[in-house]
């Protein structure tokens, strides 16, 4: 029995010593696969503090090799801020045969040969307030050789262009229909001279060059493209052989609404032209029946494909009394252009109340990640006056005149020959005033009900 213990006793002695090597043999493996250390290392019994878990955050060390850095979140920059301006624009400045005499007899006390600025002398400060003004000149300025003449063939001094350059006008539309009044010399002589000018005319060419051109005004980092068209020229076209251009809306030789003779794809193309050019397109339309304050259904065909186009602003002008201001609506929606239909007469001597009320139109242009928008527009009401000897040009707000001036005018004082109406009166004014002009777009003093 002892002899069997003893046995047993060796075996599992063996197999204890065998199992301490395989332990051992483990251990050694398992550092090398674990801890990448020495084999030759003699294994130390770690008696310091539990480290902690992995998901504890500890403030890195100076002494440390890494560095945490923190990445900022991804952002959007700031867009740009809007960019405004303001703008002034008025309506026809026809001078007549007595405005152009009146103005040689101002300008004798200061040695020159006309000067129109006194007529303007209650309206200059708005005009000179504008970063950019606006004016529609229905006379020409062919020369002296030509004559003074006023209705129905004008022709009138230059000094007219370099007292609107002096008030502050920046922008001159030449395109009416008295453009040919002195046929293609007097046109040419017209273009040369305002060219000569610091200010940007429109509507009237040396040749297809200068057509193709675009005019452009910048102010305050925004861009405005300025385009002009008329109905025609009083059934006067330019002749077949003269590089000169004036830019029609539709063939010349028709007064009349003819919607298929619009020239639809020339107006698209341009408008397109210069919005690719600028901020802002800006239209010039000598359009309408005279005498009317309705526009007719050419003037909205026209103003919708203008819009389509893209046209951001139409200034409209030739009724010779004021029309309504709204916004055209893009055939798509995704579009609306701001459309005075006719700012009436700024400067005129004709028949009736209704041709001496006018509008001098004011708004803010707001340029933008949003696009164009047209803010703060207001029409402030102006007559022309005359009187009865054809004298005392001047135009006036309509908020400084008064019953004596009604009384006096021409209009009134004229009465009994052909073609004065003989009646106004502030009230006659208003009701003008109030039929074309919705209460948006008026004083508060000039508001129904008020």
């Amino acid at each position: 029995m002892m002899k069997k213990r003893s046995v047993f006793i060796k075996r599992l002695t063996s197999f204890a010593a065998l199992a301490v090597c395989l332990a051992a043999i483990c251990a050694l493996l398992a550092g090398c696969m674990l801890g990448g250390g020495d084999l030759t290392t003699p294994a130390v019994t770690d008696t310091s503090p539990a480290a902690p878990s992995t998901s504890e955050v500890t403030e890195p060390t100076t002494s440390g090799t890494a560095e945490i850095t923190t990445t900022p979140p991804d952002t959007e920059p700031l867009p740009p801020p809007d960019k405004v301006i303001s703008f002034a624009a008025c309506g026809d400045n026809i001078l007549y045969r007595s405005a152009i005499w009146e103005a040689k007899d101002r300008a004798k006390a200061g040695g020159r040969t006309y000067n129109f600025r006194p007529i303007y002398k209650n309206v200059e400060s708005v005009i000179a307030a504008a970063d950019v003004a606006f004016i529609n000149q229905e006379t020409v300025i062919a020369g002296a050789e030509y004559g003074y003449t006023g209705y129905p063939l004008f022709n009138s001094p230059r000094d007219i262009a370099d007292d609107l350059v002096d008030m502050g006008f920046d922008i001159v539309s030449l395109a009416n229909n008295h453009i040919l009044d002195m046929r293609e010399q007097g046109l040419y002589n017209t273009i040369k001279y305002w060219n000569g000018l610091p200010v940007v005319t429109v509507g009237a060419y040396l040749n297809a060059d200068d057509e193709a051109t675009l005019r452009i005004v910048e102010r305050n980092g925004v861009k405005i493209a300025v385009l002009a068209y008329t109905y025609g020229a009083n059934g006067r076209v330019v002749a077949s052989d003269s590089p000169l251009v004036v830019p029609f809306y539709k063939e010349p030789h028709k007064n009349y609404p003819n919607y298929d003779e619009i020239f639809e794809e020339k107006l698209r193309t341009e408008v397109a032209r210069a919005k690719n050019a600028a901020d802002v397109v800006l239209v010039s339309v000598h359009w309408g029946y005279e005498d009317k304050q309705t526009p007719n259904e050419e003037q909205r065909k026209v103003a919708q494909i203008l819009c389509d186009a893209g046209a951001d602003i139409i200034l409209g002008h030739h009724p010779h009394v004021l029309q309504p201001i709204e916004y055209i609506q893009s055939t798509d929606g995704t579009h609306k252009t701001f459309c005075a239909f006719s700012l009436g007469n700024f400067l005129a001597m004709q028949g009736y109340d209704y041709n001496a009320l006018g509008g001098l139109l004011t708004f803010d242009l707001r340029v933008g990640a949003g696009g164009v928008s047209v803010e703060n527009a207001l029409l402030t009401p102006t007559v022309s006056y005359f009187n009865g000897s054809y004298r005392s040009n001047e135009i006036y707000l309509l908020s400084d005149f008064t019953d004596a001036l009604c009384a006096s005018h021409g209009v009134v004082r004229l009465r009994g020959q052909a073609g004065w109406g003989g009646k106004m009166s502030l009230k006659s004014l208003r009701y003008y005033l109030n039929k074309a002009i919705s209460d948006e777009y008026l004083p508060e003093a000039f508001r129904k009900g008020s």
